[in-house]
């Protein structure tokens, strides 16, 4: 019994890591045309990024930063192309331009986000972006137009600063507890929110690995414990692509665990698809925490 609790434990610390992303497409914006139908529209109530590289005109390029929750602000350095500021209020140029990657980030950081080389060194695809190297960004110096899907990745990178609300007025005393009414033991399921996949694959990321190493080392001191290992997906394609690519992934997971030394009769894979979503689809945190790995004791 002692070593099922210290599983509990040692699991649920792993799954308690993942960080949240700030920079997302406001739905409703994409909804009221407020960005280019090119960029990306809403269809059966998610968003669908447009997949062909395009050079935006300045004017569309703040509509869509404005979508991800950014301000433009009149004394940030921008390129005279982008953006001159005329009687107290910035114009935007007409013509559309492929920036290069450096003025890229030149133009998005004057709409109040910033980035750091973390964030940066999460970003799988475009690569031509920019790079981390001894611990500094490089981005990349010849212009390139990025397609919709390609920039909204980009963009994950990115966050607004939290403003902080008013403290709340102090709570009044809470009434007397009720009586302790002892529930029945039941076994939790466990969710992974950091074991990750390369972008709509089932490969496994390399910070994946320690997460799931750990996962092996519960399991190997648990022998009488069995699992099922469970994909789940955000909304974002088909059901059935969907229902596929966990079952892929949950699949990768239970090979990664038998490589390791845990038997195969100990463990069942099934996927889940879109179907069991912990969280909200409508934000980029949101669909975040709906893709995910959890794994179910069976005994």
């Amino acid at each position: 019994m002692k070593k099922i609790i210290g599983v509990i434990f040692c699991l649920a610390f792993l799954a308690a890591s993942f960080p949240a992303l700030a920079a997302d497409l406001n739905v409703e914006a994409v909804k009221a045309n407020k960005v280019p139908a090119s960029y990306a529209t809403v269809k059966d109530g998610k968003v669908v990024f447009g997949g062909i590289p395009t050079a935006y005109s300045p004017d569309a390029t703040d509509a869509i930063l404005k979508a991800y929750g950014g301000t433009f602000q009149k004394d940030a350095k921008v390129p005279a192309s982008y953006a001159t500021v005329k009687d107290g209020a910035p114009v935007f140029g007409k013509n559309p331009i492929a920036y290069s990657p450096d003025v890229l980030h030149q133009i998005i950081t004057a709409y109040g986000f910033s980035t750091t080389p973390q964030a940066i060194a999460k970003i799988v695809d475009p690569v031509s972006y920019a790079a981390v190297k001894e611990g500094k960004i490089v981005f990349g110096k010849p212009g390139i137009a990025y397609s919709p899907d390609s920039f909204d990745r980009i963009m994950e990178a990115y966050s607004l600063p939290v403003v902080k609300p008013a403290p709340a007025p102090a709570p009044s005393p809470p009434p007397p507890p009720p009586p302790v009414v002892k529930a029945p033991s039941k076994k939790p399921t466990w969710v992974f929110k950091d074991i990750k996949f390369d972008f709509d694959k089932a490969t496994l990321r390399p910070e994946s690995k320690p997460i799931l190493d750990g996962i092996y080392e519960a399991l190997r001191d648990n022998p009488e414990l069995k699992v099922e290992i469970q994909g789940h997906t955000c909304w974002i394609g088909t059901d059935a692509y969907n229902m596929g690519l966990s079952q892929r992934r949950a699949n990768t997971v239970m090979k990664y665990l038998n490589a390791k030394g845990i038997a195969a009769s100990r463990m069942t894979a099934k996927g889940f698809g879109e179907s069991q979503p912990i969280d909200t689809n409508k934000t980029k945190e949101g669909r975040a925490n709906n893709r995910r790995v959890e794994l179910k004791p069976m005994q």
